[in-house]
């Protein structure tokens, strides 16, 4: 019970039939998982995805799918084998509001995300329909730090992208590539400091599995011509450790020996280091007018971020809710 409980954790009991093909479970464990629940959400039902998708093609938005969805549909055994909370959509920043209108045309609403992260790159939104719950994280750009936000733009990734089906809808995704060099940055980008579920790397495993030598070349490639080398080098590594994905060990040495030398590498350092963290994001902005107005955003986050935080408190408490978060934040760091 306690490797289910292990697994589970991971995110990785649906998946536990292709755990076994791999030889990595055995079918005894892969009888009992299918009698055990998972504890985690599957995700909008596809035909909910769908509505929202033909929405905004009707609406002229164009829209890649994104993370789990996309894989869910594309290199897992069965969309069910893979877990996920909401579908990722990434649409061009000059249609995000034409994007919005659509979500909120189909009662949709937003939710103020709480982060840590200081540039607004994304937003949930939440609503039910006549297929059930529909959760809709909308982004506008790939990667929400700032070390990373300017890497990957929406034109670039729409050349690339790849056809695949939703209850029967034509969609459009990260090609093949991409959806592997996003699942890398990810890992280490979007979760600092925080566990990373097994589930992420397997994604890593199927994605490279899928590519074709030519296509592991080109993948190579950019992530050298990004700077991402060595976070890519360490991704695939710890997706060999666990699932014995066949990466050629000189390969892995080759990346993450060029990651040595690009200084975007950093962020795999930062874990439980905020300030370093912070250093790595000051490090990639131009001029001391956007220094400042990074460090300020971070000190004091807007009236709507801190109300959200604490709605227990109101407008007018403003200064104290700052003091607030502010001893929380050195409590928090005098505990670890």
């Amino acid at each position: 019970m306690a490797e289910l409980n292990h697994l589970a954790d991971n995110r990785l009991l649906p998946a536990l039939p292709m755990l076994e093909a791999k030889g990595l479970v055995s079918p005894e464990l892969v009888q009992l998982g299918s009698h055990t629940s998972v504890g985690h959400p599957s995700g909008n039902a596809p035909a909910a995805d769908r509505g929202v998708l033909e929405a905004l093609q009707r609406a002229g938005v164009r829209v890649l799918v994104l993370k789990g969805t996309l894989l869910a549909h594309t290199v897992y055994g069965s969309p069910e084998q893979r877990l996920r909370v909401d579908t990722d959509l990434l649409v061009p920043p000059e249609q995000r509001s034409a994007a919005e209108q659509v979500l909120r045309d189909l009662g949709l609403a937003p939710i103020t995300p709480l982060s840590a992260n200081t540039i607004d790159t994304q937003e949930l939104w939440v609503g039910d329909g006549s297929e059930g719950r529909r959760l809709i994280d909308l982004h506008w750009l790939l990667l929400n730090n700032p070390v990373f936000a300017d890497l990957l733009g929406f034109e670039e990734l729409w050349e690339r992208r790849q056809p695949f089906t939703i209850a029967g809808f034509t969609a459009s995704g990260l090609g093949p590539c991409d959806a592997l060099l996003h699942a890398a940055l990810h890992y280490f980008v979007h979760h600092v400091g925080q566990d990373r579920p097994a589930q992420w790397l397997l994604d890593g495993d199927l994605l490279w599995l899928q590519l074709n030598q030519a296509a592991r070349d080109e993948l190579v490639q950019r992530a050298m011509q990004l700077g991402v080398a060595g976070l890519l080098g360490t991704f695939l590594q710890e997706a060999n450790a666990r699932f014995q994905t066949g990466v050629d060990t000189t390969l892995l040495n080759q990346l993450q020996q060029a990651g040595k030398r690009q200084w975007r590498s950093g962020i795999m350092r930062v874990n439980g280091r905020p300030l370093a963290a912070q250093w790595l994001i000051l490090r990639t902005m131009r001029g001391k007018r956007a220094r400042l107005n990074h460090l300020r955003r971070l000190l004091f986050p807007s009236k709507a971020w801190m109300l959200a935080k604490y709605p227990e408190a109101g407008g007018w408490s403003l200064p104290w809710l700052y003091a607030r978060r502010a001893l929380e934040g050195w409590e928090k760091g005098v505990r670890h």
